[in-house]
């Protein structure tokens, strides 16, 4: 089992993240990293997705990421927006 749950990124957050320049690619990948690293930290709000799944956001620095996780195997990054 791997030390933290694996990071995916849906298509629109990973097109978000190759759209950005170089230095702050490699920082939000630093805090996407940052957050598989501490899943159980509180979010900042919950949301709920057209599933009934629970959706989590939490912001780091120039960044409002919206995700969900099984907690043990996989975290999954739905919305990146800039704010």
């Amino acid at each position: 089992m791997p030390d933290r749950p694996q990071l995916v990124l849906n298509e629109s957050s990973l097109n978000f993240v190759l759209q950005l320049s170089a230095g702050k690619r490699e920082r939000l990948i630093q805090c996407l990293k940052e957050l598989a690293n501490s899943t159980h930290q509180e979010p900042l709000g919950i949301e709920t997705d057209s599933t009934g799944r629970e959706l989590y956001v939490r912001i780091f620095s120039e960044w409002e990421v919206t995700y969900w996780s099984d907690w043990e195997n996989e975290l999954r990054i739905v919305r990146i927006q800039r704010i």
